[in-house]
């Protein structure tokens, strides 16, 4: 297992406290497509934005022409859909794999240590263990190493 190496310095992203998020309301005008200062387009279902240092999450009332619109608008990254919320996972996540009962599984490029404090701030009432290439969202607070099998009697 390798551990947690960060690929950028601290001074060259903002200040980020695990468990501490932004949030803000989608500017501009219920039903239009509304334009980030870089380029990306949010749906103009977009009703909030927030963001876990890498992780951005959009919630709204979303279909699938919405997650289409934003995959185009971010051909490099991973972008999943459930219900009212769409994901836009770190860019180390190259795969992302979401399992029922909420159980996530990242695999992608050496997810350095700002990656996987986003995706804890991001699941706070969920377990997230981290193992070199791959990254996994546990459906509970429950550490997987504290779990034992129950023989049958």
């Amino acid at each position: 297992m390798r551990a947690d190496r960060s690929r950028t310095k601290a001074a060259e992203r903002p200040a980020f406290a695990e468990g501490i998020h932004e949030a803000t309301a989608a500017p501009g005008r219920a039903g239009s497509p509304v334009t980030t200062a870089s380029g990306v387009t949010w749906p103009p279902r977009t009703q909030e934005v927030h963001r876990y240092g890498t992780l951005i999450r959009l919630t709204g009332p979303f279909i699938d022409d919405d997650l289409a619109a934003v995959r185009i608008s971010l051909p490099g990254q991973q972008v999943t859909r459930d219900g009212e919320a769409i994901t836009i996972w770190p860019a180390a996540a190259r795969q992302v794999t979401a399992h029922h009962h909420g159980l996530v599984i990242l695999r992608g490029n050496a997810f350095d240590t700002w990656s996987v404090s986003a995706l804890r701030a991001a699941h706070p009432d969920q377990f997230v263990s981290h193992d070199g290439d791959s990254v996994t969202i546990w459906p509970t607070t429950v550490d997987p190493a504290q779990l034992h099998p129950v023989s049958p009697q």
